[in-house]
């Protein structure tokens, strides 16, 4: 029986140095990824990787010109946040995708 169980641990092991192999991937691929985020009609665009990162951040010259220092505020929080919530959905997507393959014993996902 305990040559079963050594058996056991081994394949176990295996499959869990496989999924961790195959989420190593996922990070790396979601690393690659960027979003891209407009508020306020376009006047504010952020644009995001799959690190969390924020790549880039445009401002309309208008808005600028504009003057008005509260709505350029609340347009680039509420960009970063949306780029934010969209990047941790597409990380939660990916992940699930790539879980449901390791649980069921599935190959890798097709990206």
């Amino acid at each position: 029986m305990s040559n079963e169980r050594s058996v056991d641990m081994r394949q176990l092991l295996g499959q869990f140095q496989s999924a961790q192999a195959r989420l190593k991937g996922v990070q790396e691929r979601l690393a690659g990824r960027q979003l891209s985020v407009q508020t306020g009609g376009g006047l504010v665009e952020v644009v995001i990787n799959g690190r969390f990162e924020i790549v880039s951040l445009r401002v309309d010259p208008e808005l600028v010109r504009g003057g008005d220092s509260t709505l350029m505020r609340e347009l680039i929080v509420s960009g970063v946040n949306e780029a934010i919530r969209r990047c941790q959905q597409m990380i939660g997507e990916e992940v699930s995708r790539e879980a449901a393959g390791i649980v069921l014993g599935a190959g890798p996902s097709e990206a």
